[in-house]
C-alpha cells in the first residue's frame, strides 16, 4: 500500500514538474505595431537591371534592417549591399514612441556591419568603406554629435587601407578595430588599437598576407574573462578560415580554443549569464572559456542582451527569451522576414528584410513562482 502512495506522489510530482516545463517554454503573445518604413533603406535596393552577380537573393539585400540598435532614446537601423557597392549610408533616429525619422548623419561606406554601444558613445562600423582612401571606417556618435574616421586618419597611408571593417570593441581601456587590411595586391587579418580615444591608431596584430587565399579579416574581438578573443575568416566573414582563436592578455598573443567550430559565418558576439555567446551560421553559440557549444537547433537572426535577460530572433519572427540558455519562454512577432531585434523601454523593436521596423510590449513572464510551495504542501521534503 506504501508503495502505492509513493508511486502515485511520484506521478503527480512528474505531472506537474511536465506542467512547470511547458508553462516555462509556452508562447505569450505581443501585439506588434508597424512603426515605419526606414526612408533610406526602402530605397536602397537593386532591380533586375542593375550591375550586380546575377544572384537573385542578392536584390534585395541593400534594403534589409540587418542590425537595430536603441540608443539616445531612438533606435538605429544599418542597412546597405557591400557585395553589389551600395551606399553611402544615412543614419536616422528613429522616434522610439511617434515612429518618426530623423536624418543625422552620412557615413561613407557601402553598408554597415553593425553598432556598438559603449562608454556612452554609439558607434556604427562600414564593413566596406567607400570612396578608398576617404572611405569612413567607422562613425560614432558622442554627447549628441556624429563624427567619423576614414581610411588615412586610420592607418596614416593612402597605400594601407582597412577595406572591410568588421567589428569595434574596447579591451584594456582603449578603442580596438578588427579588420582585414589592404597592401596593394591582396589583404590579411589586422587588429588595431587607439590609446586616446580615437585620435590615433597603430597596428598591434596583422597577419601575414598569403597572396592564394585572400580576403581575410578578423571576424569579431570580445573581451572575456580579462582576455581579449580574434579570430579570423573570409568575405566579410562569410566562412571562418581558422580552427583556432588568437587571445590577447594585455601583453602577448597566444593560440586560443576554436570559436566557430562549424566554420560558418560570424555575425555577433557579446557577453550573456558569464558566457561569450555568438552567432555562427545562424545558430547561437556559447563560449565558457574553454569550449564553444551550440546552445539550441534553432535558426537564430540575431538576439540583444537586456539586462539578465536574452533576447534571440528566431527563424519566421519568433522571439524568444532567456535567462539561462536552457529554458526560453517565446512570443510571435508575426512577420517571417525579420532580421533584428532591439529593446528600448520594455518594448522590442523588429527590423525586416523590407526595411520596415515593427514595436511591441514585452509580455510578462509566465508567473510559475507558486509551484515549489505546492510541491511541499502536497509532498512535504521526502
Amino acid at each position: 500500500m506504501k508503495t502505492g502512495v509513493y508511486m502515485n506522489a511520484f506521478r503527480l510530482r512528474f505531472w506537474v514538474f511536465l506542467f512547470c516545463t511547458v508553462l516555462s517554454n509556452t508562447v505569450a503573445y505581443a501585439s506588434f505595431t508597424l512603426m515605419g518604413t526606414h526612408p533610406k533603406a526602402s530605397l536602397n535596393w537593386h532591380g533586375a537591371g542593375h550591375p550586380c552577380p546575377a544572384n537573385s537573393n542578392w536584390l534585395a539585400d541593400g534594403r534589409a534592417i540587418r542590425n537595430l540598435e536603441a540608443f539616445d532614446g531612438g533606435i538605429y537601423a544599418s542597412y546597405g549591399d557591400w557585395r553589389c557597392n551600395t551606399g553611402p549610408i544615412d543614419l536616422y533616429k528613429m522616434d522610439a514612441l511617434s515612429g518618426a525619422f530623423s536624418y543625422e548623419f552620412t557615413q561613407a561606406t557601402e553598408a554597415i556591419s553593425r553598432f556598438r554601444v559603449f562608454d556612452g558613445n554609439l558607434y556604427s562600423v562600414s564593413i566596406d568603406p567607400s570612396g578608398s582612401t576617404n572611405g569612413d571606417v567607422y562613425a560614432v556618435k558622442s554627447n549628441g554629435s556624429w563624427s567619423k574616421k576614414n581610411q588615412v586618419q586610420i592607418t596614416g597611408s593612402t597605400a594601407l587601407q582597412l577595406t572591410h571593417p568588421l567589428d569595434i570593441n574596447t579591451f584594456g581601456g582603449n578603442l580596438w578595430l578588427f579588420s582585414d587590411y589592404w597592401n596593394g595586391t591582396t589583404q590579411s587579418a589586422r587588429a588595431t588599437r587607439s590609446d586616446d580615444g580615437g585620435s590615433s591608431w597603430y597596428s598591434v596584430l596583422s597577419l601575414p598576407i598569403v597572396p592564394s587565399d585572400g580576403a581575410r579579416g578578423f571576424c569579431f574581438g570580445e573581451e572575456f574573462n580579462n582576455k581579449l578573443y580574434v579570430q579570423e575568416g573570409r568575405f566579410g566573414c562569410g566562412s571562418i578560415t581558422e580552427t583556432f582563436s588568437r587571445v590577447y592578455d594585455g601583453i602577448s598573443w597566444t593560440t586560443g580554443p576554436d570559436l566557430a567550430p562549424t566554420g560558418a559565418s560570424t555575425r555577433k558576439t557579446g557577453i550573456f549569464a558569464g558566457l561569450m555567446v555568438m552567432i555562427h551560421g545562424q545558430k547561437l553559440y556559447a563560449f565558457d572559456g574553454v569550449s564553444a557549444t551550440l546552445t539550441s537547433d534553432a535558426i537564430v537572426h540575431d538576439y540583444v542582451i537586456s539586462g539578465d535577460t536574452l533576447f534571440v530572433l528566431r527563424n519566421g519572427g519568433k522571439v524568444c527569451r532567456t535567462k539561462n540558455l536552457i529554458s526560453y519562454n517565446c512570443f510571435d512577432d508575426g512577420s517571417a522576414t525579420s532580421l533584428s531585434i532591439a529593446i528600448l523601454n520594455d518594448h522590442v523593436y523588429l527590423g525586416t528584410e523590407l526595411a520596415k521596423i515593427y514595436r511591441a510590449p514585452i509580455p510578462d513572464w509566465p508567473s510559475i513562482g507558486f509551484l515549489p510551495s505546492v510541491f511541499y504542501l502536497l509532498f512535504g521534503d521526502d
